[in-house]
């Protein structure tokens, strides 16, 4: 994941570092390789300065403390600095290499705020400037007799300085080109989240509110289904009528007791697999489901949330809403990583996008897919909070298979 409030500057910073390597090792082999009688320790020596404080600065990436923008603008003024030394000594402003300066000044440009990309751009002007007063001349070059030669060795050297000029150039305009589009994709992807859990929340709210208001109505339905049981000599409708609503008041007093008090029990997972079979047998006793179980020894714990559980069972009544045969829940585990794999024989998912991807866009031709509505996103959105994922995809010879994927690690840590 990107981190949005360091990542802009440490990227900007190992960029800087890339290019300078590149830069300065061209003209480390320039100077080993140009038949030039130069004045070789005072260059060497800056270009071995140069490297031992870029291999420190590599170091210093390492370390998990905020990049500032300072930081960079720091470097590149080292750079202006280091060529300064180099154009001092071979030649000052009649240096065909001197117009490597705009290298620094075009990343100051790219990555640093205006006051710091003047700062950069005002260091390479007084550089320059320096470099016009006072220099030590290039000395005659071997082999350059011949009429027109120096010039045509200086052509030659402006030439070479466009073409690293141009390279390095473009490399730092494509790589902050795709290093603003990373960012924009991540705040869009921030965006969505936040929407989605301000829906989540006003769900939350509206349940909250509703589990308050069906209190009283359960309540009164109680009350006349016993007396009908009592006036009744066949009373198994009624039986499962009044079994129906000790459900319905169990679940109230469950959403009531669990918006405020967060179960920290830990189960092995064998007994949360059936926990979660035996709760949706109680809901829903017509559906024709089959759970299978496998997994290592000794089973692995999770933490029994409620929210997770209420999110496996919404998946599973999505399932039998829209399925009329039966349906095949097969629970996997490794000792680090629980893998729910939910398959049903109903309409399917045709045309539908992933649940990690899309969650709002599951819809079929022509009609939503009935029962994966609310659900399915809180589902999502509780699943995800814990470190799994939800998959979904058209099961071979129709019907829909949902998987969840859990972190059992994380979950028992």
């Amino acid at each position: 994941m990107i981190d949005l409030t360091d990542y802009p500057a440490s990227s900007n910073l190992r960029r800087v570092l890339s290019v300078r390597s590149v830069l300065f090792s061209a003209l480390a082999a320039l100077i080993a390789v140009v038949d030039l009688n130069l004045q070789r320790a005072p260059l060497v020596t800056i270009v071995g300065a140069l490297g031992a404080f870029t291999f420190a600065s590599w170091l210093r990436t390492r370390i998990p403390r905020p990049v500032r923008d300072g930081e960079v603008a720091a470097q590149l003024v080292v750079d202006v600095v280091a060529l300064t030394g180099l154009f001092y000594f071979t030649g000052g402003w009649t240096n065909p290499l001197v117009s490597l300066y705009l290298v620094p000044i075009a990343a100051g440009a790219a990555m640093l705020p205006r006051a710091l990309a003047w700062l950069v751009a005002l260091a390479a002007t007084a550089g320059y400037g320096a470099i016009a007063v006072a220099y030590v001349p290039l000395p005659h070059v071997h082999g350059a007799d011949a009429p027109g030669a120096e010039f045509a060795t200086h052509v030659l050297g402006m030439g070479l300085t466009f073409a690293i000029a141009a390279g390095l150039i473009a490399y730092l305009g494509t790589t902050m080109a795709a290093s603003l589009r990373a960012r924009a994709a991540a705040l869009a992807h921030a965006r969505e989240e936040i929407l989605r859990n301000e829906q989540i929340i006003g769900v939350a709210t509206l349940a909250a509110g509703t589990a308050h208001e069906l209190s009283t109505p359960l309540n009164t339905i109680a009350v006349i289904a016993s007396e009908m049981r009592a006036a009744t000599t066949d009373r198994r409708d009624v039986d499962v009528l009044l079994s129906q609503i000790e459900i319905c008041k169990d679940i109230l007093r469950r959403l009531r007791d669990e918006a405020t008090v967060a179960s920290d029990d830990l189960q092995s997972i064998g007994a949360f697999v059936d926990g979660v079979a035996e709760q949706f047998q109680l809901l829903r006793p017509a559906a024709d489901v089959a759970f299978h179980r496998s997994g290592c020894a000794p089973e692995p714990l999770i933490r029994a949330e409620p929210t997770l559980r209420q999110a496996i069972l919404n998946l599973l009544n999505n399932a039998a809403d829209v399925s009329p045969g039966c349906i095949d829940v097969a629970a996997k585990w490794t000792a680090d990583r629980l893998v729910l794999d939910i398959l049903d024989r109903g309409a399917g998912f045709t045309n539908a996008r992933g649940v990690d991807r899309e969650p709002y866009a599951l819809e079929v031709p022509g009609e939503p897919v009935e029962g994966m509505g609310m659900g399915l996103i809180l589902a999502n959105a509780t699943i995800e909070r814990l470190g799994g994922a939800v998959h979904i995809a058209d099961r071979h010879g129709g019907g829909a298979w949902v998987q969840v994927t859990l972190p059992l690690a994380a979950r028992a840590a």
